[in-house]
């Protein structure tokens, strides 16, 4: 049944996408404004996006070859029993998880946890929405690394308030270890 996960796994992140879009219009939120993409700061981003995916894919391997024993996770040991199709859908995991995820936890969640706030403290914001990023990866092994993935993107992100970079190198790092050998 593990080779059904690159199928339903982007069902989830369509539909909890789609559920966090419904409360953040509650707000007066939307899409455009959790993204907030500014065409004046591309270059920056993508300078942002290229600095994390060179620094948290090293860093999340040697975690996983800590944690795991392996450098690689769940998504390579399936490449030598899966259809034809897998390839694809491991891009389509790859690209839902670094959308629906980065609007999800740092998009809106850190919004709306600093808006709960009194202080509407963004540390506060930040560990609470890294826990709960590490819990929404499910496998208790995955805490360490997905709460330490949480709490950079979610710095990064209190600090320039958009999901430019964070998006792209969430995505670039997903296709990673979906494809290089571990």
């Amino acid at each position: 049944m593990n080779f059904l996960i690159p199928v339903y796994v982007p069902l989830l992140h369509i539909i909890f996408l789609y559920l966090t879009l419904r409360v953040a219009s509650k707000d007066r939120l939307g899409l455009k404004d959790l993204v907030a993409y500014k065409p004046e700061n591309l270059k920056v981003d993508v300078l942002i996006a290229i600095l994390l995916t060179v620094i948290m894919t090293p860093t999340l391997y040697f975690l996983f070859k800590v944690l795991y024993g392996t450098y690689g996770f769940f998504i390579n040991m399936f490449f030598y029993m899966t259809p034809p199709w897998y390839t694809a859908a491991l891009v389509i995991v790859a690209f839902t998880a670094g959308i629906s995820e980065e609007v999800i936890w740092r998009g809106y969640g850190i919004t709306a946890v600093e808006s709960l706030t009194k202080t509407h403290s963004s540390l506060k914001a930040t560990i609470l929405t890294s826990v709960a990023f590490a819990v929404w990866h499910v496998r208790l092994p995955h805490l360490p690394a997905t709460f330490l993935f949480g709490l950079v993107y979610a710095y990064i992100y209190t600090k320039r308030r958009s999901l430019v970079p964070l998006i792209a190198s969430h995505t670039a790092i997903d296709l990673i270890f979906a494809f290089v050998p571990y």
